[in-house]
């Protein structure tokens, strides 16, 4: 059988091509051309297809890319840092007044229970006043107690104390007084009230007594006009008419005069009792009143003693104490010792730039991370945002309650916060509501003016948004500086 022959044309280095006509299959033109030139042979090869499937795969890449960058949303953060603070603030122990450091038992960085003795000043003056009003209190009470008795008329009876056993012996002899004055008005009015019964008396006897002279006097005068009796006789019986008429008229007057000083008696011991009732009673009240102010002003003087030994108000750690030694003197509110609360709720405040406020909103999810913690090893907190100041300030400490430090600056990148203009910030309070750590070190405890970082999520958006955001505000503004 014949075989085919192939006639094959090849270009030469210089241009011209050369025919070759074959009939052996082990001859072939790329043998001729990497006998000719390897640069050749490498143009004229056909492309592996690994190469081929390499270029789609980075236009499917890109164009990947860019469906992702069009679709995939991302988390919108706004970042700031912020410290730990609690809800409540810092305890302040210091003097109500000015007094002499007579010991302190703790340092900077002690844990104190409720109550524990935190240092104690000198108490000779408050001690004192405290005792003296006291005392005038109690024996205020005491007398205030027995004037009241009296006026009540109910027998009053010693509470034990001194003062109340001296009230009681000036209100037994008060009662003596006042019995006996009253018995000798009712010894003067029995008098007169006999004055009285013995007058009446007398009346009744005289009335009864003249009439049955009347009758002997008509006798004595029908007697004579029949010339059996005397005119001495008419004339007799006349005179003892009249002179027991006369007695009787004596006896109405004192009668008359006796009744006028029984009244008068009766009417002066009334008057007396009721004055020394109301001499009593304004007694009673002015001394209430005295009883009222030396109460208040014992108060005062007591609390003031029970200062002088100051003790923590609630379970807490020193954060600091005064450099004085003792028998140093105080003046009245010198801070001494400042404490932290350990059991108060901690909240996290943070400044947010003026430029990113509009985004942040309460509610908003917020992750915390502690500078003491690196978040990415440890783990962080979360919470969220639970109110926002109302108003912007300059300093990004302004309105925390109880700074421990100066809170770090926040970076912007804003054009309206470059330059020498003033950078505005609102005051963020964040609450921590669940601690997502992961073995974090055993003395690690959340503490009062902690630094943290906070991540607070207002949203998402694709990353062409971001890129057209970063991009879109210089190309509108650039070229426009007068310099």
């Amino acid at each position: 059988m014949a075989k085919n022959h192939k006639i094959v044309g090849l270009p030469l280095s210089g241009g011209q091509a050369v025919a070759f006509q074959g009939n052996d299959e082990s001859v072939s033109a790329g043998a001729i051309l990497e006998f000719q030139s390897p640069t050749l042979t490498l143009i004229a090869a056909p492309a592996p297809i690994t190469a081929r499937m390499t270029l789609w795969l980075i236009g499917s890449l890109v164009v990947l890319s860019m469906v992702l960058f069009a679709t995939v949303p991302v988390d919108r953060v706004v970042a700031t840092t912020g410290i730990v603070l609690a809800q409540s603030p810092n305890v302040i122990v210091q003097p109500l007044e000015t007094a002499i450091v007579r010991k302190i038992y703790v340092k900077e960085g002690d844990t104190v229970k409720k109550g524990d003795v935190l240092a104690e000043l000198d108490p000779t003056f408050s001690k004192s006043d405290e005792k003296s009003t006291s005392a005038q209190s109690a024996s205020l009470k005491a007398q205030v107690d027995r004037l009241k008795a009296e006026l009540a008329q109910k027998p009053y009876f010693s509470d034990g104390t001194q003062y109340g056993q001296l009230e009681e012996l000036a209100y037994l002899q008060r009662r003596q007084q006042f019995n006996t004055q009253i018995e000798q008005y009712n010894q003067q009015m029995n008098s007169l009230q006999a004055k009285v019964d013995l007058a009446k008396h007398d009346i009744d006897f005289y009335s009864q007594r003249l009439v049955g002279l009347r009758k002997v006097e008509d006798m004595r005068k029908d007697l004579e006009k029949f010339e059996v009796g005397s005119r001495l006789n008419t004339l007799a019986a006349i005179d003892q008419r009249l002179q027991v008429e006369q007695s009787l008229a004596d006896a109405r007057s004192a009668l008359e005069g006796a009744s006028k000083d029984l009244a008068a008696q009766a009417a002066q011991r009334d008057a007396w009792i009721h004055q020394w009732y109301a001499d009593t009673q304004q007694l009673e009240s002015q001394q209430e009143r005295l009883l009222s102010d030396m109460s208040a002003q014992a108060s005062k003087n007591t609390l003031r003693a029970d200062l002088v030994t100051l003790k923590a108000e609630a379970d807490s750690i020193v954060l600091s104490v005064a450099r004085v030694a003792p028998g140093t003197v105080l003046q009245s509110g010198v801070q001494l010792i400042t404490t932290v609360p350990v059991d108060a709720k901690l909240e996290v405040t943070a400044p947010i730039d003026g430029a990113n406020a509009g985004f942040v909103s309460v509610g908003d999810a917020v992750a915390i991370k502690f500078d003491t913690l690196p978040y990415f090893r440890f783990g962080y907190a979360v919470g969220h945002v639970v109110k926002m100041s109302s108003d912007s300030f300059t300093d990004p400490t302004a309105g925390q309650s109880n700074p421990t430090g100066q809170q770090p600056a926040i970076s912007t990148q804003s054009p309206q916060n470059l330059g020498t203009a003033p950078v505005y910030y609102y005051q963020a309070t964040i609450s921590i509501d669940k601690l997502e750590l992961k073995h974090p070190p055993a003395s690690f405890r959340i503490m009062p003016g902690m630094p943290i970082e906070a991540d607070i999520r207002v949203g998402q958006r694709a990353i062409f948004n971001y890129l057209f955001d970063r991009i879109l505000p210089f190309l509108a503004s650039g070229m426009r500086e007068p310099t």
